[in-house]
C-alpha cells in the first residue's frame, strides 16, 4: 500500500509542504481576502484649487486656510480697517481713499493750497436736507490794514499839499453836489478828505445801509432849492477851516461826513 500522509488544516497558519503536498491546502472555506489600502486624497484649496497634502493646514500657494479649523475665532480676528477719508483742506469735504483733488471744489489735496496773510477763513455751519446733499459754506474775513505812513510825511503833506488840495476838493465836491445827477460822487469826495489831506490809509468799515429821511421828497426838494446849496458850501468852508488848526482835525472829518444831512436833510 501506498504510503499515507496526514494533512493538518489549520487556517490560521501559512500552509507548508510534507511530502511533496501542501500541508495547508487553499479550500474555498479558506480563501484569503486582500484588504483593499484606500490612499487618503488630497486637500483642494478653496481659494485657487491647489492640490494640498491630507494633513495640511494650510495652501502651498496663496496661504489661504484649508480647514475651518485652521482659522482663527471670530472674537479673536483683528477688525478690518477701512482705509481712511481724505478732507479737503479748503471746504471739508470727504473725498475717497486715494483721491489727489476734492470732489466739490477740485483743490490738490497733495499740496493744499496756503492761506494768504492777513485772511481769515472761517468755515459757517453746514446745511443739510433731509436726504439731501451737504452744503458747506465759507465765510473769507480780510484784515489786511496797511501800515501808516510815518508821522513826518503826513505832517509835510498836509502842510504844504493838503490843506491847498483839500480846498480845492472841497469846492470841486460842492459844484458836483449842485448839478444833483453828481451828488454821489460829491459825497464821496468828501469822505475821501482824511486821505486827500493828511494821507490817512483807509480802513475796512462795514457796508453802510442806503440813507433814508423821514422828510417827505417835496420838503427834501424845497429845503435844497433854498437853503441846502448855500449852507452846505459855509459847512465845509468851516470844515476846511477846523481841519487847518490841526487840533481840530477829527471835528472836521465828522462835519464832511455830515454834509448830506446839511444838503438835503438825509439821514447820513
Amino acid at each position: 500500500m501506498g504510503r499515507r500522509v496526514r494533512f493538518a488544516i489549520d487556517p490560521g497558519r501559512p500552509a507548508t509542504l510534507r511530502g511533496g503536498r501542501a500541508s495547508n491546502p487553499v479550500t474555498p472555506q479558506c480563501v484569503l481576502k486582500r484588504k483593499k489600502t484606500v490612499m487618503p486624497e488630497n486637500t483642494l484649496c478653496p481659494r485657487c484649487d491647489t492640490a494640498n497634502a491630507p494633513d495640511a493646514t494650510f495652501c502651498i500657494a496663496c496661504a489661504a486656510p484649508l480647514s475651518a479649523a485652521a482659522e482663527p475665532p471670530r472674537e479673536l480676528r483683528a477688525p478690518a480697517q477701512a482705509a481712511p477719508v481724505r478732507r479737503c483742506p479748503s471746504c471739508g469735504t470727504a473725498n475717497p481713499p486715494g483721491s489727489r483733488f476734492c470732489v466739490l471744489c477740485g483743490v490738490s489735496l497733495d499740496h493744499p493750497p496756503t492761506t494768504p496773510r492777513g485772511i481769515t477763513m472761517a468755515p459757517a455751519p453746514a446745511l443739510a436736507a433731509a436726504g439731501g446733499p451737504t452744503i458747506h459754506q465759507h465765510v473769507y474775513v480780510t484784515h489786511m490794514a496797511q501800515p501808516e505812513l510815518p508821522l513826518v510825511v503826513r505832517a509835510l503833506w498836509f502842510f504844504f499839499i493838503g490843506l491847498p488840495l483839500g480846498f480845492a476838493w472841497v469846492v470841486a465836491a460842492w459844484l458836483f453836489n449842485l448839478t444833483l445827477i453828481g451828488l454821489p460822487i460829491g459825497l464821496w469826495m468828501l469822505s475821501m478828505m482824511p486821505q486827500v489831506m493828511t494821507l490817512r490809509q483807509q480802513r475796512p468799515q462795514p457796508p453802510r445801509p442806503p440813507a433814508h429821511s423821514a422828510t417827505s421828497v417835496a420838503v427834501r426838494a424845497v429845503y435844497f432849492v433854498l437853503i441846502g446849496w448855500w449852507l452846505s458850501l459855509l459847512w465845509m468852508l468851516a470844515a476846511w477851516g477846523i481841519a487847518a488848526t490841526v487840533i481840530g482835525l477829527p471835528l472836521s472829518f465828522m462835519m464832511f461826513e455830515r454834509t448830506s444831512t446839511v444838503l438835503t436833510l438825509s439821514d447820513a
